[in-house]
């Protein structure tokens, strides 16, 4: 499938349910919202679909978003010329979706998280939630969201 400008630009923001969840993910999905008006803009638990149903979404998304984790293996079914935003736990510096992203031929962009004051941790990243403060959130999206607007058949002003 190649991308089309007779439909929304979609994003996929992969909505985690149990173990490093975004902090402020519905704030900031929000502001992403009346920022972006012309993007389509899902948040998706894949848990809660068939793979079947996993690869119909995906087959659509432009612009896959999640913390680090399984999730972002969905990135291998994404149209060629796709993006992948990676939200990195602090200290995490694994490259692997970083890697599978360039061989498929997606831009990848990502920005660590960092620790937030007051914030309870385990000690283990696989479980703590994440906190990436709004603006570095918001300058994350506008670089991925912006890298997809002149792609295949898209025709969108950077500002």
């Amino acid at each position: 499938e190649s991308l089309a400008a007779d439909r929304p630009l979609v994003l996929t923001f992969i909505d985690r349910k149990e173990k490093r969840l975004l902090i402020n993910k519905e704030k900031y999905i929000s502001i992403l919202k009346s920022k972006f008006p012309a993007v389509k803009i899902e948040l998706v638990n894949f848990a809660a679909f068939s793979f079947a149903e996993q690869l119909k979404i995906v087959h659509r998304t432009d612009i896959l978003v999640g913390v680090h984790g399984a999730g972002l293996t969905h990135g291998m079914f994404m149209p060629r010329g796709s993006t992948m935003v990676e939200i990195l736990p602090p200290g995490v510096a694994h490259k692997g979706f970083r890697n599978m992203a360039k061989l498929l031929g997606h831009h990848h962009f990502s920005s660590h998280a960092t620790h937030r004051p007051g914030q309870a941790t385990t000690g283990d990243w696989k479980y703590d939630d994440v906190f990436l403060e709004e603006e570095r959130f918001m300058e994350l999206m506008d670089v991925a969201i912006k890298s997809m607007y002149n792609r295949g058949t898209y025709n969108q002003d950077v500002s």
